[in-house]
């Protein structure tokens, strides 16, 4: 994973590669980054927003019946 690019100087018309020129897309290949990207959607959804109860995730990790056919990109 890479941190936010520099904004670009001049937008173009058009916005995919806007967003591209700023934003580094990584697909999550490994257990390890599975992990650490369930760990981050627990932080979102659980601790920061509260849209799902902490408590029915007791290892700290945002996995739903959705995961095992996903597929997860961080950006």
């Amino acid at each position: 994973m890479t941190a936010l690019h520099d904004t670009p100087a001049e937008s173009s018309s058009d916005p995919v590669a806007d967003f591209l020129d700023i934003f580094d897309i990584d697909l999550v290949v490994t257990p390890r980054q599975q992990e650490a990207t369930h760990r981050l959607r627990y932080s979102v959804y659980c601790v920061n927003e509260q849209y799902e109860p902490a408590e029915r995730f007791p290892q700290g990790q945002e996995i739903d019946v959705y995961d095992q056919r996903s597929l997860h990109c961080l950006i």
